[in-house]
């Protein structure tokens, strides 16, 4: 034994030789986003490491539509069967524990009320506020531990940021009271401390409260909306309407409109629109497409992660397994820098939208740390032979 070379050295020696382009992620496939029997196509809408939340439709589109779940064990159909009166749901956000989106009472937008589930048919409750009066019908977006987020319409049709902690009571009208001219608002997505979205088609944050708005829009565009939050961060996009060929930039806030950073890649030669889904408060994940009538790339998403600017843009679709894939988009990030995002492609001989990961992989200076610990073991090894 003395003085031979570890198997297990040389797999820890290989796992880091590799190629330049793989030296920040390697991306695996999780599962298959299966489409069930009786349905015609599904909609992924926002996924975490253990599931994914979706929805699948029958067609004619939207004659009969059911909020699903994915996880490696296959679909499960969450649509209410404990609600009296909702038919129809469809699943916008989880956080891997709860669902948020919406189920449908009637025929109409004005039929639909914010649901909330913990990953059964039996479990949905319906959030649509009884504590406030005025509004019609709601829908959630975002969910964050017992904090969700979305809007509750009124009968004007004005719609209002909403906040709720679980129950149709505990509903918080979080529509801009200090902010003059924004008279409507969504939330998308919280943090469990504070919200994001958009009013008066600007960029928003909130603290949990009306008064607490913070406008974000950055100067020089004519649109925005805050899509995802974490920490300190805020990502979402940006447009310019007229005068540019590619007006939706991603973005990335750090609490102020001063702050705003203009993720659109500016190092990628085939992405010419970004949009930014998700943040860890460090990296930030989205995706971005070109336009083939400008002679760039083309118009299928490619998932993206930056390290907050435009020149980190990094493209993920080209690490993952298999393939041929055709389009991709990073959805979220978790506190280790994990990225899950959804794709779609060819994978072990089945074509098909799959939920994919891309997990960071050390950098040299880390690899370094992990040969240096792993050779002084293999010498207290071989003293004590």
């Amino acid at each position: 034994m003395k003085g031979r070379f570890p198997f297990w050295l040389s797999v820890v020696i290989c796992a880091f030789a590799r190629p330049a382009h793989g030296a920040s992620y390697t991306g695996i496939v999780l599962y298959e986003l299966s489409l069930p029997g009786n349905f015609s196509a599904a909609e992924p809408s926002n996924l975490t490491a253990s599931q994914t939340a979706g929805s699948c439709f029958s067609y004619p589109l939207g004659a009969i539509s059911h909020a699903f779940l994915w996880t490696a064990a296959g679909p499960v159909d969450i649509n209410p069967n404990n609600l009296t009166g909702i038919n129809q749901s469809q699943a916008l956000a989880t956080d891997g524990v709860h669902q948020v989106g919406f189920g449908n009472t009637g025929p109409g937008n004005s039929d639909e009320h914010a649901l909330l589930w913990t990953g059964t048919d039996a479990s949905a409750t319906d959030l649509n506020p009884t504590n406030l009066t005025g509004f019609i019908s709601s829908n959630a977006f975002g969910v964050d531990g017992t904090q969700q987020v979305g809007e509750a319409t009124t009968a004007a049709f004005v719609g209002h940021a909403m906040r709720w902690n679980g129950t149709a009571n505990s509903a918080v009208d979080l529509n801009p009271t200090n902010l003059p001219g924004i008279t409507s608002s969504t939330a998308y997505n919280t943090d469990g401390s504070q919200q994001v979205g958009e009013g008066g088609s600007h960029a928003l944050l909130w603290s949990g409260t009306a008064e607490s708005a913070v406008d974000l829009h950055p100067s020089g565009f004519d649109t925005s909306a805050a899509y995802a939050n974490f920490g300190n961060q805020q990502v979402g996009e940006a447009t310019i309407d007229s005068g540019e060929p590619f007006p939706v930039h991603a973005m990335l806030w750090k609490g102020t409109a001063a702050s705003a950073v203009d993720l659109n890649p500016v190092n990628l030669s085939d992405i010419l629109f970004s949009t930014a889904d998700g943040t860890n408060g460090t990296r930030q994940v989205g995706y971005g497409s070109g336009n083939p009538r400008l002679g760039v790339g083309s118009f299928n998403n490619q998932a993206l992660v930056w390290t907050g600017t435009a020149q980190s843009a990094l493209e993920l679709q080209p690490l993952l397994p298999g393939g041929p894939w055709t389009d991709s988009e990073a959805l979220s990030i978790d506190s280790a820098g994990n990225i899950y995002g959804t794709a779609s492609g060819t994978y072990n001989g089945v074509t098909d939208q799959f939920a994919v990961e891309w997990s960071v992989v050390p950098e040299p200076a880390t690899a370094t740390m992990l040969l240096i610990a792993a050779g002084a073991m293999l010498t207290r090894r071989q003293r004590r032979i």
